[in-house]
């Protein structure tokens, strides 16, 4: 199959190229989608939240967070 044969198929099945571009679409824009047995797992390297992220999101009100060295 050459370079000419495969354009001329193209010009002659345009639906086909309509079809290939619909389904590259369909791939593209769906998400990763996750099993069923880990429904309840969480996500592997997610967001952690509480006091876990640093000093900055606990212990706003206990004091002064400066480090003083002497």
């Amino acid at each position: 199959m050459d370079k000419e044969s495969a354009e001329r198929f193209l010009k002659e099945n345009p639906v086909f190229l309509i079809g290939l571009g619909l389904v590259v679409y369909q791939f593209l824009s769906s998400g990763p989608k996750r099993p069923e047995w880990l429904k309840d797992c969480p996500p592997v390297n997610g967001r952690t939240a509480g006091p876990w992220r640093g000093k900055g999101s606990f212990g706003h009100g206990f004091g002064g967070n400066r480090v003083r060295h002497k």
